[in-house]
């Protein structure tokens, strides 16, 4: 179910590299301050927490080449990634693998990582302790290191935000959008910003 939870994170909000707080490379410590509440239990007198690792190389939705042996794998403009095709399988096992050789230099156990993510975002999520993921950091090919976190959409302050509410507000004069369904998701993120 976590697993499950974890891929859909990863591949629903697709935010993961505008998001995440890139650690400081020259870190002076191995122990990183994350909040408790981010805590997935103890081990070997170490609290452990999931992180979110983003890798440097391009998922396989934006990837263009340059692999030897491993074509093009973006598809043209208007068209839909073919995530069964053989371009995509060997590009995806590419990454898996680069993620394994991230986590082998860092000294982290390969059984510490619980998914992968390929296709939108490249990268994974591990239960780290501090000192794993400040070395994990540090390794060639690592954009960032971040604890996982839930965020809540906080939705119910728009209808004040708006004025709905108040008196001779929209609903106290009887416009209530009655027959109308209206879906908007705005976490404020846009991806391509460098910020």
């Amino acid at each position: 179910m976590r697993r499950g939870m974890l891929a859909v994170l990863g591949l629903a909000v697709g935010v993961v590299p505008a998001t995440t707080v890139s650690l400081s490379t020259s870190a002076q410590t191995d122990d990183l301050d994350v909040p408790e509440e981010t805590s997935r239990g103890v081990s070997d007198g170490k609290i452990v927490k999931t992180y979110i690792v983003t890798m440097a190389d391009e998922p396989a939705a934006t990837y263009e080449g340059g692999t030897a042996g491993i074509p093009a794998t973006a598809p043209d403009t208007g068209e839909k990634l073919e995530t069964t095709s053989q371009a995509v399988t060997d590009y995806r096992n590419f990454l898996k693998a680069r993620h394994t050789a991230a986590l082998r230099g860092a000294n982290v156990r390969q059984s510490k990582k619980i998914y992968d993510y390929s296709v939108t975002v490249n990268g994974f999520a591990a239960d780290l302790s501090g000192a794993e993921a400040a070395r994990l950091q540090r390794q060639p090919g690592v954009l960032s290191v971040a604890p996982d976190k839930l965020y809540q959409i906080d939705t119910i302050s728009t209808p004040d935000f708006l004025g709905l509410t108040k008196a001779g507000g929209a609903w106290a004069r009887g416009f209530k959008g009655n027959n109308t369904v209206v879906g908007v998701v705005d976490s404020g993120i846009w991806p391509e910003n460098p910020s």
